[in-house]
């Protein structure tokens, strides 16, 4: 068999069997309720905003997201804090880029 072959033959499994591991994956998420960082003071028109997009993954979800307000820093302290959180996919930044682009964490 050419390597050509055996090389286009591969990437059609691999392509092939993609979807079954991302399917199974996605069963079990989430487990529990998502934080949802938010880098500035609660009754502003940011919180109104956060408000509004955590009702919608709420309900696509099925789980709760809770807001966690973490001011301060221009969106510096909130963006560290999500930085720092565990990488488990239930912590999640809600705000503008220019924290995690310009911040150092």
């Amino acid at each position: 068999m050419s390597t050509f072959l055996f090389s286009f033959l591969s990437i059609l499994l691999l392509a092939g069997l993609g979807p079954l591991s991302v399917q199974s994956a996605e069963i079990s998420y989430p487990e529990r309720p998502i934080n949802m960082i938010v880098p500035y003071p609660p009754g502003g028109s940011s919180d109104l905003g956060t408000r509004f997009v955590a009702d919608k993954i709420q309900e696509f979800l099925g789980k709760p997201i809770i807001s966690v307000h973490k001011p301060g820093g221009g969106g510096s302290l909130g963006a560290a804090f999500a930085a720092k959180a565990k990488p488990d996919g239930y912590t999640i930044l809600f705000g503008p880029t220019t924290p995690v682009v310009i911040s150092r964490s």
